[in-house]
């Protein structure tokens, strides 16, 4: 994203919080702008704006921890070929294995280091997003703005989707990242009824549940909770499910 009256180049990671930097800064997602230019490695808008906006614009792009990344893409369902899920655990481990660009993507690459292959004036983590997009308005004398959750989707820790395999995978295919940056794997092991309540709401609100309710939850991708969900909570969560889709059918 490329903002001539702010004089700001924005180098636009899929999934690490990017679509709430541009509607705050452009008013709306940047599909709507400039699709071409939505996703473009920092090397490819230096050879697009020029040298002399490169060097006088202010740059700077977000990262996130891959882990929590994968997940995140994983959830969204845009690399799957449809929107079936007869084994989430099994999906998400084949999804790892093929991972690749999104096909609406210019550039050809997942890799931090082969998106941001030029020097930039910034690199927000998106663990603390707001606190990095606040130092870039001030940076362009720009009154700070709250950020939304442009497609955001509510979900547990990243930990929960996990087993050893697919965390070995994704540190294998990610090594570079993580090492440039510093993450590690963390773990979560316990979450109250709240958080399964509210993860249970918005996914049924994004979706209209089917007439009956499937037995098992990991046939759903939203609301799939890992392999790491212990009996009890799995237990909570298809007691919210349940209460949820019933007061929907009363219309409470």
């Amino acid at each position: 994203m490329v903002l001539d009256d702010l004089g700001l180049i924005f180098v636009h990671i899929t999934r690490t919080g990017g679509t709430s930097i541009e509607v705050a800064l452009a008013g709306q997602d940047w599909w709507q702008l400039s699709p071409q230019t939505k996703h473009l490695s920092a090397h490819q808008i230096r050879i697009q704006v020029g040298e002399q906006k490169w060097s006088d614009y202010f740059k700077f792009s977000i990262v996130r921890n891959p882990w929590d990344r994968v997940v995140s893409m994983f959830a969204t369902g845009w690399w799957m070929d449809d929107d079936r899920q007869l084994c989430a655990e099994a999906e998400f481990e084949v999804f790892i294995k093929n991972l690749a660009p999104h096909p609406h993507e210019i550039y050809s690459s997942l890799m931090y280091s082969e998106i941001i292959n030029e020097k930039l004036d910034m690199t927000i983590r998106y663990e603390a997003l707001q606190q990095g997009f606040d130092e870039v308005c001030e940076a362009i004398n720009k009154p700070t703005i709250l950020l939304g959750r442009e497609e955001s989707r509510e979900r547990l820790h990243y930990s929960t989707y996990y087993t050893d395999t697919t965390r070995r995978l994704v540190g294998k295919l990610f090594k570079q990242d993580i090492e440039d940056y510093q993450y590690v794997f963390e773990h979560k092991d316990s979450f109250s009824h709240t958080e399964l309540t509210s993860l249970c709401e918005a996914a049924i609100k994004r979706r209209p549940p089917p007439p009956v309710p499937p037995v098992k939850e990991a046939s759903d991708r939203l609301l799939w909770l890992g392999p790491k969900l212990s009996v009890a909570a799995t237990r909570l969560l298809r007691q919210a499910r349940s209460s949820l889709i019933t007061d929907r059918a009363r219309g409470t």
